[in-house]
């Protein structure tokens, strides 16, 4: 008798101690599958450690949505597709992640805002700044309770919430917040010059944006002038401001205003870098087009050889060790300039060799790889190799379908390359069917008028002319003076 009830008992313990030994199993299997995906991304098995992650996530959630398991698991997956360029696959994890805290710390906590932040960078990476606004405003709301109205971090979220007000068209919100950005840095006892700076030119852009190009003009030469009165400090700061000025005056083709504030940047860079920097090839690249577009034949040529002495350098570059993103990016300024050149073949060879520099260097493959790989076919495609360019357009399309979402105006983008090249290899209906699908992701209801669409359908309007098809062109031409009157216009949605 006594031992049937031992029996018992011990069974009874053993049933009880089941449980624990289960979870401890699952903890085992979970930490054990963590570090195996870790192993898997350092070693570039991305897929294995997608599926890895995933699983770990899954096991993850039977634990509860308050153990911290769960966003380790879910952080490390959206690590992973940041790590690959994948913007889309982030969007749901980082929302998960913000629930997840918001129901742990509640939805006004100051700890809650690097969830909010990141979601609201995710969605403007996405192009969505509809629903980035809300998670700013949020931002903007607990850091001015949190840290004060004149604090450097909310003033931070002011100008970015302005930015995103500027990018949905609504002016008057963007014009309010950076004049409070101004305001308050004027107010501080002691300046911040770049800071400023910044302001001003951040006003200048939303007038530039509604067409008041005077008023933007006037508010970079002052953004200028601030910046001068401590040239030494700032001589980069206010070089690249030079430079932006200078581009807009040579968009508006006032080379006389625009010339020595071109020059300008390139003489400060020059000091800063070196003469015979790499990283001055574009620059000398501008410069030359600068000239040429006048019709200033010698100073164009002088620039040009400049930068072709810059290329051969960078060509002479060897791809190895910590160097081999930077040669990378190199051989591509330099392969442009000889597309400009019409020196296809030598473009070929440079833009190969950035490829598979950076495919053994593991870089991302959006934006990296789809660039590098856009970038052979235009060069395929310049050749008449239409055969051998074809699958690179169609596989830099996939990438960023893939990372960036199917209706993302970047897919627009990717595709505007192959219909060029299907346009000069004579295969009109396919080249069109892709001007008409790009133009339909730029131009949705119901989303501020997108930048690019003016281009897409400039780009349109010369194959309906190359194919005599006038008046279709003209139609063309009357949506891009809608398209560029829209864009000066505040979104009439409240």
């Amino acid at each position: 008798m006594w031992m049937q009830t031992s029996q018992r008992v011990l069974l009874g313990l053993a049933l009880l101690a089941f449980p624990s030994l289960v979870a401890l199993a699952q903890e085992t299997q979970w930490d054990e599958r963590l570090n195996a995906a870790r192993t898997a991304i350092e070693e570039r098995r991305y897929d294995e450690a997608e599926k890895l992650l995933k699983t770990a996530v899954e096991e993850a959630e039977g634990f509860g949505p308050r153990d911290p398991r769960l966003i380790t698991s879910l952080e490390a997956l959206e690590e992973l597709y940041q790590r690959q360029g994948k913007a889309a696959p982030q969007e749901p994890i980082m929302r998960r992640i913000l629930e997840l805290r918001e129901g742990e710390l509640g939805s006004t906590h100051p700890d809650l805002v690097p969830a909010l932040l990141g979601l609201a960078w995710l969605y403007q990476q996405l192009e969505k700044p509809t629903e980035a606004l809300p998670l700013l405003k949020r931002v903007l709301e607990i850091r001015e309770t949190a840290l004060g109205p004149n604090d450097p971090q909310t003033i931070e979220t002011v100008n970015e919430l302005g930015w995103t007000y500027l990018e949905l068209r609504k002016f008057t919100e963007a014009e309010e917040l950076f004049r409070r950005s101004l305001l308050t840095h004027e107010a501080a006892q002691a300046p911040d010059v770049k800071a400023l700076a910044r302001d001003l030119q951040n006003l200048a852009a939303v007038y530039a944006n509604q067409g008041k190009r005077e008023d933007g003009e006037a508010l970079s030469r002052q953004a200028l002038e601030v910046q001068e009165k401590e040239p030494g400090k700032y001589a980069a700061f206010a070089g690249d401001t030079a430079w932006k000025l200078g581009k807009i005056y040579w968009a508006h083709r006032r080379y006389a205003e625009a010339e020595p504030l071109l020059l300008r940047h390139l003489e400060i860079e020059e000091n800063r870098r070196g003469p015979g920097n790499p990283n001055l090839l574009f620059l000398y690249h501008e410069m030359a087009r600068f000239y040429r577009i006048q019709g200033r034949d010698a100073e164009a040529e002088s620039f040009t050889q400049w930068a072709l002495a810059l290329a051969a350098k960078a060509e002479k570059a060897k791809p190895a060790g910590l160097d081999d993103v930077h040669t990378a990016r190199g051989l591509v300024n330099s392969a442009a300039l000889y597309m400009n050149q019409r020196e296809y073949k030598k473009a070929e060879e440079l833009y190969r060799r950035a490829l598979e520099i950076d495919q053994n260097a593991g870089q991302a493959e959006y934006p990296t790889m789809a660039m590098d790989l856009a970038n052979l076919a235009i060069a395929y495609c310049a050749q008449g190799l239409y055969a051998q360019a074809e699958p690179l357009y169609k596989k830099s399309v996939q990438i960023t379908e893939k990372a960036m979402g199917a209706d993302h105006p970047d897919v627009a983008e990717s595709l505007m390359p192959l219909a060029r090249c299907y346009g000069q290899a004579g295969r009109n209906a396919e080249a069109e069917g892709l001007y008409k699908r790009a133009i339909q992701l730029l131009e949705r209801p119901g989303v501020p008028v997108h930048p690019s669409l003016f281009r897409v359908l400039s780009q349109y309007g010369m194959f309906l002319r190359r194919a005599n098809r006038e008046a279709e062109a003209k139609q063309i031409e009357a949506r891009i003076e809608e398209t560029t009157r829209k864009l000066t216009q505040p979104d009439p949605n409240p």
